[in-house]
């Protein structure tokens, strides 16, 4: 459960991210915008095609990704990798 979700249930009293601590913990931060999970899909995606994959809203970023529906997604194997890296993060 992400802060921001957390912080609305009165569970926490802090929404924001708990690696960054600067920004709000919304599910788009904690799996893309956050400096740690940017690292992580840093090693991953071209620096060509960074752009791309950091603009989406997160619902077309998570269905385009799991569909392969970008340029980067040419390889063979990205739906799982994308799947996958979010266990790293």
């Amino acid at each position: 459960m992400i802060n921001e979700v957390r912080w609305r249930r009165k569970i926490t009293y802090n929404p924001c991210c708990s690696h960054c601590l600067t920004d709000l913990e919304t599910i788009i931060h904690a799996l893309r915008d956050c400096p740690n999970a940017r690292g992580v899909w840093d090693r991953i995606i071209e620096v060509a095609d960074r752009e791309a994959f950091y603009s989406l809203n997160w619902y077309t970023w998570l269905l385009n990704n799991l569909r392969g529906n970008h340029p980067f997604s040419k390889r063979k194997l990205w739906g799982l990798e994308f799947g996958i890296a979010p266990w790293q993060i």
